[in-house]
């Protein structure tokens, strides 16, 4: 069973319903020391030579994801899968960008824009083992208008 929750005023996320044990503190995920300086955009012909492993991580959880936006889709999130955790967040623009150095709010910005006027969101992958924060703008009805890695 999935229980959705809304969590902390500005940050919205779902969690599987687990039997209760001990509580641990965990770090906020804006708090995660990941290297939010490295930028290189890439386009979506040269994701899918290099065979992105995120793609299929996103076509895998797709429908949880879908259903995490829809939910808040009025708001216009701005969505983020951590791979470790496996957790799907679901940020509002404003909150997400501010977190962001200044190259990667510009980046952000202009996905943003171009996916509110195309019935697209806009998803960051998280991957901390391997040092990787990529963004995604897909469509809504299905995915993939290309990459870019912060």
């Amino acid at each position: 069973m999935i229980d959705w929750l809304a969590k902390g005023g500005d940050r919205m996320t779902r969690h599987k319903k687990r039997p209760p044990r001990k509580k641990r503190p965990q770090p906020s995920p804006r708090a995660e020391a990941i290297p939010w300086t490295r930028s290189a955009v890439t386009s979506e012909a040269d994701t899918s030579e290099t065979g992105d492993p995120y793609l299929t991580i996103i076509d895998e959880q797709w429908d949880n994801i879908l259903m995490m936006y829809n939910l808040f889709a009025d708001k216009g999130p701005v969505m983020l899968y951590e791979v470790r955790s496996q957790k799907i967040f679901a940020y509002p623009y404003r909150g997400f960008k501010a977190d962001l150095n200044q190259q990667s709010q510009a980046i952000l910005e202009r996905q943003y824009e171009y996916a509110q006027a195309n019935n697209q969101m806009v998803l960051f992958v998280r991957d901390s083992e391997k040092q990787v924060f990529r963004s995604y703008v897909l469509d809504l009805e299905r995915k993939s208008e290309g990459t870019n890695e912060h």
